[in-house]
C-alpha cells in the first residue's frame, strides 16, 4: 500500500507516499498481521514478493488474452442454419 499521509493502523501517522508492505509473521496469526515500511524489510524478501505479483499479473494477462482469443475464434466460425 502507499499511505495517504494519514493514520494507518498500528503505525500511527505514516507520510504520504510511504510504501508498506502488510507482513504476516511466521507462526502468528494474520489478526496480529503489521504495515511494515519498505526500508525495514530485507531486501530479498521485498524483491521476492514484488516478483511473485509481476508474474501473477503476467499469468491472469495471458489467461484473458486466451479467452480472448478463443471467444473471437468462435464468433469467427461460421453457424449452420
Amino acid at each position: 500500500m502507499i499511505a495517504d499521509g494519514g493514520e494507518v493502523e498500528g503505525r500511527g501517522k505514516v507520510r504520504k507516499g510511504t510504501v508498506l508492505y502488510r507482513v504476516l509473521w511466521e507462526g502468528y496469526p494474520p489478526e496480529i498481521a503489521t504495515w511494515e515500511n519498505r526500508r525495514g524489510l530485507p531486501v530479498t524478501m521485498v524483491d521476492a514478493y514484488e516478483a511473485a505479483l509481476e508474474a501473477e499479473a503476467d499469468l491472469e494477462a495471458e489467461e484473458a488474452r486466451e479467452i480472448a482469443e478463443e471467444e473471437e475464434a468462435g464468433s469467427a466460425e461460421p453457424t449452420s442454419e
